[in-house]
Parts: C-alpha cells; structure tokens; sequence
C-alpha cells in the first residue's frame, strides 16, 4: 500500500487533485469532509471542540487501509507536519504539494458558495502563505 500525502493553501485544489488521481480501491482521509460527517455542520464548518479528534484520525488510517488491503491511501492536509514526515519511516510514501497562487486560492473562496465564512477562509489563506515564506522553497 502507497499512502499519498497531499498538501497546500487552503482552495489550492488538494481535494480536487485527489479524486481526479486516487484509484477505485484508495481510501481518502479528507478532514473537511469527516468534519462534516461527524459534526453535523455544513461542509467547511467546523466544530472546534472536533477539531483535534479529527486531526488525530488521520494517523489511524495508515493501519485502517493496510488492513483492509486497500491500494492508496490518500491523506490531504494544509501542512506537511512533522507527524506526517514520520509516516514516511513506516509506508511507502510520496509526498504531493500542491502549488497555487494567493490570490487564486482567495478567488476561489470568493466563488465557493459552501464557504459561507468567506473572511476566516482568506484569512487561513494569509496565515498559510506568511507561514510558508518563512520557509525555503522546497
């Protein structure tokens, strides 16, 4: 099993990325949609006091798929934590970033109807960009 980590801006297409690659037989850890599912809030809404839960869960999933002898698991997520880096020394990984331009990402939540909190969405977008020009480029 392959497990593929893809990660970017927020609207910088990561979950768009993966259903146009991910095989028939992938699991998808997708925190906004699990979000969604356990929390009983709209898609992008979350519920702070799930955020942590939630995150946590993705590295339950590594386990979960090579039990059940699924192909790819995909793991979307805005950063490259060090936590995730560690899956590397386990699976066989490849790590995806996903590349979109600032004000791409912003436009996009302009035109997302299911974004409904349209300043905490660009704000994040701020937030991931001036966390990201810290670093080197990879």
């Amino acid at each position: 099993m392959k497990i593929k980590i893809v990660h970017g801006a927020p609207a910088s297409g990561k979950s768009t990325y993966v259903k146009q690659n991910a095989s028939d037989n992938a699991l998808v850890f997708d925190f906004d949609l699990i979000m969604a599912a356990i929390s009983n809030k709209p898609l992008y809404e979350n519920n702070d006091n799930l955020i942590s839960f939630v995150d946590d869960m993705r590295f339950d999933f590594p386990k979960i798929a090579k039990d059940n002898d699924v192909d790819e698991l995909w793991i979307i997520s805005l950063y490259l934590t060090d936590k995730l880096s560690e899956l590397k020394s386990e699976y066989d990984c490849e790590v995806i970033k996903i590349i979109t331009l600032k004000d791409e990402c912003v436009q996009r939540i302009l035109d997302d109807d299911s974004r409904i909190d349209k300043d905490y969405w660009i704000d994040l977008i701020k937030e991931y960009f001036e966390k990201m020009s810290a670093f080197s480029y990879e």
